[in-house]
């Protein structure tokens, strides 16, 4: 049965998993800034689409899905708070 690209499982099983889901996500976010931009709602969603489609593959492909799913929710609530311009200072922390 097809695993629903809507509904991403996050499973880990102990502080390594942990330590690769945000190492994937820190490396992940830094490789696709370039091609889909970062903080955005474009980004945002691929990124979600991205994660739900890797992640069912294995112990890597959830690791690497989870950080990608992680870093989607990142960017979808940066990009509702630019949007409300709530919270925003523009320090040049952009990629």
């Amino acid at each position: 049965m097809a695993k629903n690209v809507l509904k991403p499982e996050v499973k880990m099983s102990g502080l390594m998993d942990i330590a690769l889901i945000g190492a994937s996500k820190a490396a992940t976010e830094q490789a696709l800034t370039p091609i889909v931009g970062n903080g955005s709602f474009v980004s945002g969603i691929v990124k979600l689409g991205a994660g739900g489609i890797i992640q069912p593959r294995g112990k890597l492909g959830n690791i690497v899905g989870s950080g990608l799913v992680l870093d989607s929710i990142d960017d979808l609530v940066t990009a509702s708070l630019k949007a409300l311009k709530i919270g925003t200072t523009e320090t040049g922390d952009e990629w």
